[in-house]
């Protein structure tokens, strides 16, 4: 998570507790709301709350609550003296690392700046209908690339 408060995505709603990032239009709120949904009521297992909160697919207010879950279940057995989660934490932490950044969120995707790419033919980051900042379209980047070909709407390998 951001440490800078001035760097903190602005939140245009709260639903069910959990803050809802500005620049996504209602069919993309809805699709975040689902996903909030999906975590609270859905998800009871640690580790699959950690696999959500890691996989880049999900919508980053989802994805930083369910890594708020884990953290406090980590919390909670540790106050309570019981056997901690077989969890990591760090690997937790740069699953989620500057979601709720605004300087560090992906102009293009609904992700950070740190997310892997996507493995060649499977597509996980969900695409931005507009992009953030006045930033091209990731078809506009495309075809500036001299390694685009517009004919086959492919890249070239040289």
């Amino acid at each position: 998570m951001s440490t800078d408060e001035d760097d903190k995505i602005p939140i245009v709603e709260t639903y069910r507790g959990v803050g809802l990032h500005d620049e996504q239009d209602e069919e993309r709120l809805r699709v975040v709301r689902a996903e909030i949904d999906h975590v609270f009521d859905e998800i009871e297992d640690l580790s699959d709350l950690v696999k959500w909160a890691c996989y880049p697919g999900h919508a980053p207010e989802s994805r930083l609550l369910a890594a708020a879950i884990v953290r406090a279940e980590f919390k909670r057995a540790t106050d309570e003296r019981r056997v901690r989660p077989d969890v990591n934490l760090e690997r937790l932490g740069a699953g989620v690392a500057a979601l709720d950044s605004n300087r560090r969120r992906c102009a293009w995707y609904y992700c950070s700046i740190f997310e892997p790419h996507d493995p060649p033919g499977e597509p996980r980051k969900v695409p931005r209908k507009v992009p953030l900042r006045g930033e091209p379209t990731l078809d506009e980047l495309r075809r500036r690339s001299p390694l685009w070909d517009e004919a086959t709407q492919s890249y070239r390998r040289e």
